[in-house]
């Protein structure tokens, strides 16, 4: 998302990774009522992804990454890939500015200052209680006695 534009950003988002993870969980209902046997499903769906394992190799490392982490070299040449790829020809300058006062991060700091101790907060809860629910309904989704494709389509685990 970091290479995207602001004005794209909530687009991107939206339409190829939170639409394409809900496109694959709603689509596995009917995956799993093509293919009812579970060894056949799981070989599929761990297959699927290998026509996409050469995109892999055009990624890059992140370079906001690389320059937070001091490799300003590998941060250039990041930049000059990704650049090559869009048909951008300009010179990359990097200001290369020292923090003295930074020092690394502990747990501790999610806690420090009232905004990011409110936010920890609130996902850590979010988190815990979407992850309690959703493990509660796929443990206890046989007793409702419904069929295994509405199973999948509600629970995604079945």
């Amino acid at each position: 998302l970091e290479l995207v534009g602001s004005s794209w950003r909530a687009i991107v988002c939206v339409a190829f990774i939170e639409g394409g993870w809900t496109l694959g969980y709603l689509s596995l209902a009917l995956v799993s009522w093509l293919l009812p046997d579970a060894f056949n499903l799981q070989i599929l769906v761990a297959v699927g992804f290998l026509p996409f394992a050469p995109l892999l190799l055009l990624l890059t490392e992140s370079p906001k990454w690389l320059l937070a982490t001091g490799r300003v070299q590998e941060c250039k040449d990041a930049i000059k890939k990704i650049m090559k790829f869009n048909h951008i020809e300009k010179e990359i300058i990097i200001h290369e500015e020292k923090d003295e006062t930074s020092s690394k991060a502990n747990f501790l700091d999610l806690f420090r200052t009232p905004m990011i101790r409110r936010n920890t907060i609130v996902i850590s809860l979010a988190w815990f209680a979407l992850g309690t629910l959703y493990f509660g309904l796929s443990l206890h989704m046989p007793e409702f006695k419904a069929n295994k494709s509405w199973e999948t389509r509600h629970t995604g685990d079945r």
